[in-house]
């Protein structure tokens, strides 16, 4: 399913790190960007089960306004993002996308998460933290 956004404010960096810090995504894309949903999924990074995961999130957010990320990763590789594989990561406020403004939080890697290839969908949302991952928010963007 592809979510429903009726106005883009743009994600405009995923950047996941390990532990040590070392780089396992970092995807930049525009902050002007007028598409929904962009979908990144041939950009892959490596992570390992029970591990955390440190990741920070930003975006444009159309002036002084508050908004929301949330990250969901299909690990048990179903083809759907439930509720138990979503993580509200935070908000950041009045960016221009381009400002280094950061949402941060972690991403846990169940023990006993799927091996193989898995997708994981971030939203960004005005106003409030989403919960569904094929909703329909009035501001914002999705990225696969």
């Amino acid at each position: 399913c592809i979510p429903t956004i009726n106005n883009v404010e743009a994600i405009t960096r995923v950047f996941l790190t390990d532990a040590d810090a070392a780089t396992i995504i970092d995807n930049s894309s525009a902050a002007s960007s007028t598409v929904p949903y962009e979908d990144f999924t041939a950009v892959e990074g490596t992570v390992i089960q029970g591990q955390a995961y440190p990741i920070a999130l930003e975006g444009y957010t159309g002036g002084n306004y508050t908004n929301y990320f949330t990250v969901w990763v299909d690990w048990n590789q179903d083809g759907a993002f439930s509720a138990s594989e979503m993580m509200p990561i935070g908000s950041i406020v009045n960016s221009t996308g381009t400002d280094g403004k950061q949402a941060v939080g972690t991403i846990n890697v169940p023990a006993d998460a799927v091996l193989g290839a898995t997708t994981m969908r971030v939203i960004k949302n005005f106003g409030a933290s989403p919960t569904a991952s094929c909703g329909t928010y009035s501001f914002g963007q999705a990225e696969d």
